[in-house]
């Protein structure tokens, strides 16, 4: 199975750190994973179940917990107004468990959104620096290229990712981002310039379900993006999703 990701977006002081890691400890239980897993958190090896006093005692507003294959991260983006909560697996064992792990967080508190993608077709999609390319043996020959804006000598040429249709853009209180499963919670609509609900409900060529707690979940397909045979695909859902911007 392919290596897939769950983001999720909160307003600033919406989730804490505690009570993010109470969703995840507590959704890990339910998968049969043992309390006492090793896991590392600050390059240190710690037991799973000491994770939340070791986040207490350290008042950390911040953490990265990796279980074996599995990455668990929680980030305040204060410049951009927003938390990021980021559950990467590249071991395929959250297969079939990203709705519940959603459903999970969604019962804490209301996000504003939240998606699912394929690591590596999202790492590659948002990868301007050659280097990224040159490390990894891959060419960028024929790719779009553009200037980084800054002065002589820092003034180097990138990879232009601004027409790629699976591009991440953060913004303040949301990330531009899409997936082949989303969660739109109601500040969404009131964050996002131009997005309307009631255009989505309308749209017959995905799957829109609408949750008690007023959070819309969509369908496009059953698998993530993973090339650009969905390209016009995912550019139709940008389009919807972010009709402001999706030009710029």
């Amino acid at each position: 199975m392919g290596e897939k990701r769950l983001q999720i977006i909160y307003g600033l002081d919406v989730l804490s750190p505690l009570e993010a890691w109470e969703v995840i400890f507590d959704y890990l239980m339910k998968q049969g994973v043992s309390p006492t897993a090793s896991v590392k958190l600050s390059e240190k090896q710690i037991a799973l179940n000491s994770v939340y006093e070791y986040i207490h005692k350290s008042n950390r507003k911040h953490f990265r917990v990796r279980l074996g294959e599995i990455f668990l991260d929680y980030g305040a983006v204060t410049a951009w107004k927003h938390v990021l909560i980021s559950i990467k697996d590249e071991s395929g064992s959250f297969e079939g468990g990203w709705d519940e792990l959603a459903s999970d967080f969604l019962e804490k508190a209301i996000f504003v959104q939240a998606w699912i993608s394929d690591n590596e077709y999202a790492f590659w999609q948002n990868a301007a620096d050659p280097l990224q390319y040159e490390a990894n043996g891959r060419s960028y020959e024929g790719l779009p290229m553009k200037s980084n804006g800054l002065p002589p000598p820092l003034e180097q040429m990138e990879i232009d990712i601004s027409a790629n249709p699976g591009r991440r853009i953060i913004r303040a209180g949301y990330v531009e981002a899409i997936g082949h499963r989303m969660w739109l919670g109601p500040e969404f609509f009131s964050l996002v310039p131009g997005a309307q609900r009631d255009t989505l409900l309308s749209e017959s060529w995905f799957h829109t379900l609408e949750l008690e707690n007023g959070v819309l979940e969509l369908t496009v397909q059953d698998e993530p993006f993973v090339d650009d045979v969905t390209a016009e695909t995912q550019n139709r859902l940008r389009a919807i999703l972010f009709p402001y911007t999706y030009w710029r």
